[in-house]
C-alpha cells in the first residue's frame, strides 16, 4: 500500500462499517479511451509522508457523479443500472471494474445528472445493466445475463462469485482485479438467478437488434497511472436504498482506476 492516502466519503457516512480499498493516481494524455485524473490533496502537517483525506462530496448528482468527476477527465463510455435495482448495480460495478470506466445509477425518472456527466466525460454510450430507460442522444447497449454472452459482448473472460448481501459487497468489490475480471451476483436476485437467465436470454440476433447494429462496445482501456495514493470507499452499517446504490457505484468507479 502506499504511504499517501486519501480516502473517499459521502459526507453524510456516520458509522463506517465495510471498506474498500485500492490505488489511484494520475494518467498522462496518452491517447487511452479512458483518462484518469490524479485527486489534489492536502499533506498532513503532523506528518509530512502522507496526505490529508480527500472527501468526494455527496453533492446533489450524487456520491456515484461525484467519483466519476473526480477520478476520470474522459470515458469511452459507461456501465449505468437502474438505481432501485441493486443486483442490477452490484453487477454493473463489477463490469465498470473490468472495463475501466465509471459506474452510473440512474434514476429512471430524471436521467439528467448522468446525461451531464456522460457529455463530461465526451462519450454518448452506456452499457446497461438490467432495465434502463431511454436517454436523448445516447446509444444504450444492454448488457446480457449470460456470463458467456457477456464475456463476448465485452470482451474479456468473466468468472461469476455470488455475494450474499450488502455486508459482503464491499469486501468483494475490494478484491476485484482488473487483470481477472469478475462478475458479481446478488444472491437470490429473481432478475440475475440462473432461472431468470437461461429463460430470458436472446438469441444471437435477438442480442444484435437490442444492442444496435453489431452490439459491439467502443474500446476501453486507460491511461498508465502514476503517483498512487490509497483510496477509501466506505458503505455504512444500515445503509440500503439509493444510499447505497450510489456508494457501491463510487466505490466501484474508484477500482476502475486502481494500479492493482
Amino acid at each position: 500500500m502506499a504511504k499517501r492516502s486519501g480516502q473517499i466519503v459521502g459526507v453524510s457516512f456516520i458509522s463506517v462499517a465495510l471498506v474498500v480499498s485500492c490505488t489511484v493516481g494520475e494518467g498522462s494524455d496518452d491517447g487511452s479511451p479512458a483518462q484518469v485524473l490524479q485527486p489534489e490533496a492536502s499533506q498532513d502537517s503532523d506528518n509530512p509522508d502522507r496526505n490529508l483525506p480527500l472527501v468526494v462530496s455527496d453533492g446533489a448528482s450524487g456520491v456515484a457523479v461525484s467519483a466519476s468527476s473526480q477520478f476520470f477527465r474522459r470515458a469511452p463510455f459507461a456501465v449505468v443500472a437502474d438505481q432501485g435495482d441493486i443486483a442490477a448495480v452490484v453487477r454493473a460495478a463489477s463490469i465498470g471494474v473490468a472495463t475501466s470506466v465509471p459506474v452510473l445509477p440512474l434514476d429512471p425518472a430524471d436521467g439528467s445528472s448522468v446525461l451531464t456527466e456522460l457529455e463530461r466525460l465526451g462519450t454518448a454510450t452506456v452499457l446497461a445493466v438490467g432495465d434502463v430507460p431511454e436517454l436523448d442522444d445516447v446509444e444504450i447497449i444492454t448488457a446480457p445475463n449470460s456470463v458467456g454472452q457477456l464475456s463476448d459482448l465485452v470482451g474479456v473472460s468473466f468468472e461469476e462469485t455470488e455475494v450474499s448481501g450488502l455486508a459482503e459487497i464491499g469486501p468483494a468489490l475490494g478484491r476485484l482485479d482488473p487483470s481477472s475480471p469478475t462478475l458479481l451476483t446478488l444472491t437470490g436476485s429473481a432478475e440475475h438467478s440462473a432461472d431468470a437467465r437461461d429463460a430470458e436470454e436472446p438469441d444471437a440476433d435477438e442480442l444484435g437488434a437490442e444492442t444496435g447494429e453489431n452490439g459491439s462496445l467502443p474500446e476501453f482501456g486507460r491511461s498508465e497511472l502514476a503517483n498512487p495514493v490509497l483510496a477509501l470507499v466506505a458503505i455504512t452499517d444500515g445503509e440500503s436504498g439509493s444510499d447505497a446504490v450510489q456508494h457501491i457505484a463510487a466505490a466501484a468507479t474508484s477500482k476502475a482506476v486502481a494500479r492493482t
